[in-house]
């Protein structure tokens, strides 16, 4: 794949044409809506530049998916992108860059952001399934995909985010692991139930069984 700019105004030459720059990299594309001319002519004209709310939702929910997913397949560098009108920026597995062009090409002229709630749904992985609480057996294949150790620390990152312990351990062809969750964050999730939604349900009540599966 080779960098390549898909106009969404018809004067090309214009410094106001709004345009989608795709950009590869080794691991993923970088795929861009410029807006900055576009951004300076609406603010002169008395006009409001910020994106709207539901536009900027279903953004954040594909590129949470898509950095998941290039994290899911071994990658291990943070990204990093700014949060103004001017550019909205996207961070896209190969096989999706084409369908992430179209999603914001329907956003930007037709105020569709369907497409990207599909891209979201499509990607989003088994998280919260595999970090619920219990000791258990993950199998290449079948459960995941990537190299268990790359799998591993995926799980290990992810737990970490949520708060949560992971005792974990790679086998040739599987993952055992047994998240665990502290007694601050516990109490944490007490005070401040509304930031941690369904949490109750898988971590309340739930007691470590006095015995557990061998490992190998």
């Amino acid at each position: 794949m080779t960098e390549r700019t898909t106009y969404l105004d018809p004067d090309t030459r214009d410094w106001r044409s709004r345009k989608i720059i795709v950009r590869p990299h080794r691991w993923y594309a970088t795929v861009e809506l410029d807006l900055d001319g576009y951004v300076d002519t609406a603010a002169s004209q008395g006009h409001d530049p910020e994106l709207p709310a539901a536009y900027r939702e279903a953004v954040a929910r594909a590129r949470d998916a898509y950095i998941d997913r290039i994290w899911y397949d071994g990658y291990s560098v943070e990204f990093s992108w700014g949060d103004g009108p001017r550019w909205v920026t996207l961070f896209v597995p190969y096989l999706h860059v084409e369908a992430t062009v179209e999603a914001l090409r329907l956003a930007e002229l037709d105020h569709d952001y369907s497409k990207f709630h599909v891209l979201a749904d499509r990607l989003a992985l088994h998280v919260d399934d595999w970090l619920a609480p219990g000791e258990r057996e993950l199998i290449r294949d079948i459960d995941f995909d990537p190299p268990p150790g790359a799998f591993l620390s995926f799980l290990r990152d992810k737990a970490q985010r949520c708060g949560l312990r992971i005792n974990g351990r790679a086998t040739a062809e599987s993952v055992w692991i047994r998240p665990t969750l502290s007694p601050d964050e516990k109490q944490k999730r007490e005070d401040y139930p509304e930031r941690y939604p369904g949490w109750v349900d898988r971590w309340s009540g739930y007691v470590e069984p006095e015995e557990s599966s061998p490992r190998p």
